[in-house]
């Protein structure tokens, strides 16, 4: 008779513990079980803290910024080095730590344009001309009003001023005059004449020596609305926000100019987007949509069949080929033109429903979907035991009147309805069998992953930015509870063994207890050698319980030592 699990897994808090496939927990915490073994985190490890109280964060270089909004930031897909960001205020950009907003408007009044000589009757033709700012940075703006009819012939130079003032704050640097020609199709359009310092007043254009050149290629490059959030870069130089219903697009490789040609917009308030390949998950109160195209004016969208609401914004991950997000039926994937609960064999509808997914913040590390969620009016989270074996339990009030066997009790003195418990969990659906892992090592308020490092990192306490599995810090103590073993008639375990990796040290925790119908009958605090249990009892249901800071390889209940020996 034997007993042995060599390849350790997570919960699966939807099945009674007595139903669990072999080697899936109870209970499974601050562990990272990545390899088949039962290896524990490690402490985190700050490396930033702010001055005062932030929501959101990001790693620019090697600066930490914060801000005290919901704020969604995108590194701009051109050759410098800047972030844009939604959420605070109006959408804004930074540049080497300077802030700047990212509209960059069009001159407010049309050039005044005066013939320096008389035009040659025969030549004459009717010109206007207009001029966009330019910024250190090789933005260009939409272009002025149209200056008053100009009639003129080709050998006439021809002066340009009375330019509106420069404004301050975007770093305009230049202006770009344009002239109006009419194609042979008939067709008039603006064509670049010549780029002039932003202080110069005035400006004499000589077709001669200055030729019409490309065609100005700003005339629709309409200022962001101020209310776009849910800012997300795509392929190809492409940007997306949201405001209301309505989808944003930039022009490639042009972060700050907004067409609103390319404008989609859908029929309930979106809460979030996601982009991964050449898709756009456009996440809603209700159905979500697909997006697709390589190029703005090109974007097809889909409305999805499935009513699957996004209840968090802040829960929305991409995780490369699709987008994770908390739903009312579960975590939720968008991938392709597909949409799956991910969560449904993990928690029950109300399960999850008592997770409050609409708090949820998540970020995406090591192929799991990280969160935090709330315990709010759900007194015991029992793995589906409705007896509170094996359970979770956060009390409130007074302390319960008796304690259940096998439980976890957490006595907060007050009702938990009153705050809700928040905790963080990782969801792992890199397998073919998704399973649940929490820990009590941190609760964070924002989560952050450095693209360029990949490492992890978590808002704590408002102010402290900190590194998830920092490898130089301490392993935190891990927990990890067995599925219930039931047998048909009672039976007796006389030995039970736990190995590790390596010697267990008189400075690491270390403790595996053995528990039968309920009760514990023996704890152990050694490894890699074979333990007498008690005798002169039978029982139908065991589990074993592990909590260590070193790494478990595997353990084995056996009816002797002998037996324990021949593994």
């Amino acid at each position: 008779m034997l007993f042995a699990v060599r390849d350790f897994k997570g919960a699966i808090p939807r099945l009674h513990p007595k139903l669990l496939p072999e080697n899936f927990a109870q209970i499974a915490r601050n562990t990272r079980l990545e390899d088949g073994a039962l290896g524990p985190v490690r402490q985190t490890t700050n490396v930033h803290t702010f001055g005062s109280n932030v929501l959101s964060i990001y790693l620019d270089g090697s600066t930490w910024r914060g801000w005290a909004t919901e704020v969604d930031v995108a590194t701009a897909p051109i050759a410098d080095d800047r972030i844009y960001y939604t959420g605070s205020g109006a959408p804004k950009m930074m540049v080497a730590g300077v802030e700047y907003a990212l509209a960059l408007p069009a001159p407010v009044s049309a050039p005044t344009v005066t013939n320096l000589a008389t035009p040659n009757e025969s030549l004459l033709e009717t010109v206007y001309y207009a001029y966009t700012w330019v910024t250190g940075f090789g933005e260009e703006s939409p272009p002025s009003p149209l200056s008053t009819a100009l009639d003129t012939s080709a050998d006439v130079t021809v002066r340009v001023n009375a330019f509106a003032a420069t404004p301050a704050g975007r770093n305009i640097t230049a202006k770009r005059i344009y002239r109006s020609q009419t194609t042979a199709s008939g067709v008039t359009e603006l064509f670049f004449v010549a780029e002039i310092p932003a202080a110069t007043a005035s400006y004499d254009h000589t077709l001669a020596t200055a030729p019409l050149q490309e065609v100005i290629p700003s005339t629709d490059y309409d200022t962001p609305p101020a209310g776009l959030l849910g800012l997300t870069a795509m392929p190809n130089g492409m940007m997306a926000a949201f405001d209301g219903k309505e989808v944003y697009f930039s022009e490639p490789y042009q972060p700050h100019a907004w067409p609103i040609k390319y404008t989609l917009t859908v029929d309930h308030a979106i809460i979030g987007l996601a982009a991964f390949g050449s898709s756009l998950a456009i996440l809603t109160s209700a159905n979500p949509y697909i997006a697709q195209g390589t190029h703005p004016e090109s974007m097809a969208m889909e409305k999805m069949d499935k009513s699957l609401p996004c209840l968090s914004r802040r829960g929305i991950v991409d995780v490369g080929y699709g987008a994770l997000y908390p739903s009312g039926e579960g975590l939720a994937m968008i991938s392709g033109q597909n949409a799956e609960i991910m969560s449904r064999n993990l928690f029950t509808r109300e399960q999850w429903r008592a997770l409050s997914p609409e708090t949820f913040i998540a970020g995406h590390f090591d192929g799991r979907y990280a969160f935090t969620f709330t315990y709010s009016n759900f007194d015991i989270y029992d793995c589906g035991d409705a007896s509170g074996f094996g359970a979770f339990v956060f009390d409130g009030g007074a302390a319960p009147a008796s304690s259940l066997l096998g439980a976890a009790i957490f006595d907060f003195g007050s009702a938990i309805s009153a705050f809700g418990d928040q905790r963080l969990g990782f969801i792992d659906i890199s397998g073919q069998a998704p399973f649940f892992i929490d820990t009590d090592i941190v609760v964070p308020s924002a989560m952050h992953v450095d693209v360029s490092s990949g490492e992890f990192y978590m808002l704590e306490n408002g102010t402290d930015v900190i590194r998830w599995e920092d490898p130089a810090a301490a392993f935190a103590t891990q927990r990890w509870r067995s599925k219930t073993i039931v047998f048909p008639t009672p039976v007796n375990f006389g030995a039970f063994m736990v190995q590790t990796q390596g010697v267990v040290q008189g400075g690491n925790v270390f403790s595996a207890m053995v528990f039968a119908d309920g009760a514990l009958v023996e704890t152990i605090t050694s490894t890699n050698t074979p333990e007498r249990l008690p005798g002169g009892f039978r029982a139908t249901q065991w589990e074993v319980e592990i909590v260590s800071d070193t790494t478990v390889t595997g353990f084995a209940l056996a009816s002797s030592v002998h037996e324990l020996l021949q593994l």
